[in-house]
């Protein structure tokens, strides 16, 4: 994807990506120049047209869409959010109307890492074992002050129908949430695990470094053997199959029929993944 209409000194690289619907999507991205910086631009096309809001107060790691509501987190705790529950999410309900908060405990923990819509709602995941519930205006703790939470750096999270969470992180770890405590689930790997995605039949699929593929759930974990040895990055939905963002530039679909490289139709690179089914 390129960016003709920027200028050489705003090039960008894309960060993450919300589906809307089949023509309509937001992403984040950093400054191509300042790579480190603390501010990132959210750029909103709506169908080919395309726009932007400025974050000069933090870098924008990761966006999630539902129901009309876009929600943004910054690494350092800044929450942007647009759109309202059951409205359309068109330039007309979005331009000059992001509003904005702080999580102020991300100062102590560390960096913020991921934003997903889930069926509890919109959940937020970092470093130093941080979990939010967001809202418009407002952020609730999910650890409940459980200081063993402190020790563990968390990179996704994603619900089930009945209101379960599971986030995922280094070292192998994969916590399970049942709508009252945390607990760590006991998968056979200390690899890291970049991706989780709870998939529509209940089970829930983990994915990360070093080609660990694995699914399962409440501690009943199976190795999905795929005899690679690079990262996968992110793990989405579609068509009645999971897929799976690999190394560079690979896209992987695991189905039925187990899992098969996409040949993309030209090389690009591969990273995050959303879609709308």
């Amino acid at each position: 994807m390129s960016f003709e209409s920027i200028p050489e000194e705003d090039r960008v690289f894309l960060v993450d990506v919300a589906a809307v619907d089949d023509t309509t999507f937001v992403t984040s991205a950093g400054y191509a120049e300042a790579p480190d910086a603390a501010s990132s631009r959210i750029y909103l096309n709506f169908d080919d047209d395309w726009g932007s809001h400025d974050v000069i107060e933090d870098f924008i790691v990761s966006v999630a869409y539902h129901d009309g509501v876009l929600f943004a987190v910054g690494r350092n705790g800044l929450v942007k959010h647009v759109g309202r529950p059951g409205q359309d999410f068109v330039p007309d309900h979005v331009a000059g109307q992001f509003r904005s908060y702080v999580i102020d405990a991300c100062e102590d923990k560390g960096h913020l890492t991921k934003v997903r819509a889930t069926p509890s709602g919109f959940i937020a995941c970092g470093w130093g074992g941080q979990l939010y519930r967001l809202d418009a205006g407002a952020w609730a703790s999910l650890t409940g002050g459980d200081s063993a939470l402190d020790r563990l750096d968390l990179l996704d999270v994603d619900g089930t129908r009945g209101g379960g969470l599971y986030a995922v992180g280094l070292g192998g770890t994969v916590l399970h949430f049942d709508g009252r405590t945390w607990r760590r689930e006991d998968v056979p790997t200390n690899r890291h695990f970049y991706a989780v995605r709870c998939l529509p039949d209940g089970r829930v699929l983990l994915a990360g470094a070093k080609g660990a593929l694995y699914v399962g759930r409440h501690d009943a974990w199976r190795e999905v053997p795929t005899g690679l040895d690079g990262n996968f990055w992110a793990i989405d939905t579609f068509d009645g199959a999971a897929w799976l963002s690999y190394a560079d530039r690979q896209l992987f679909r695991l189905g039925s029929d187990g899992l098969s490289e996409v040949v993309l139709p030209q090389p690009a690179l591969t990273n995050r993944l959303s879609s709308t089914a």
